[in-house]
């Protein structure tokens, strides 16, 4: 089934309940409300999210970016099972780089965990190159093991 019409907006903190369940939905827990609330509430965050177009309109997916100086970091990128492979997080993530560009931002990082190969594929389609690795950053809620994150890079300033 094809995604309806859908726009990105900016991210504020009365989308914060809907940016929890997301968020939660997305990775079996997540960050609570108040942390969301919290954070689109700074000024060095960046947050976007993606709703459908029409009368029925519903949130699809969001990201979350903290800015400083010349370099930014996402935060959060999570999407809706209906949106996924619909095309929402790559116009997320392109979107949010335009964004950050017009803020100074000439590097774009992020960490994903080793085997998350959907989201490792997306970032590579997008030009993220791998710039480290963390060992043992990400801790299974379930089940209790760990996995190694490679940190992304992205140069923003490349035309």
């Amino acid at each position: 089934m094809a995604l309806p019409d859908y726009c990105i907006a900016p991210a504020r903190s009365d989308d914060a309940a809907s940016l929890s369940h997301i968020h939660a939905e997305s990775l079996g827990s997540g960050w609570s409300e108040q942390e969301f609330s919290r954070l689109l509430c700074d000024p060095a965050t960046v947050g976007l999210n993606a709703c459908s177009a029409g009368p029925e309109s519903a949130m699809l997916g969001f990201v979350l970016a903290r800015a400083a100086a010349d370099e930014a970091e996402i935060l959060a990128l999570a999407v809706t099972g209906k949106a996924r492979c619909q095309g929402v997080a790559r116009a997320l993530v392109e979107r949010l780089c335009a964004e950050l560009a017009t803020r100074g931002a000439a590097a774009l990082y992020l960490e994903v965990a080793e085997d998350n190969h959907a989201a490792r594929a997306l970032y590579g389609r997008l030009g993220f190159r791998r710039a480290g690795k963390r060992e043992n950053y990400y801790h299974g809620p379930r089940t209790g093991q760990s996995r190694d994150a490679f940190i992304l890079r992205l140069d923003l300033t490349a035309s």
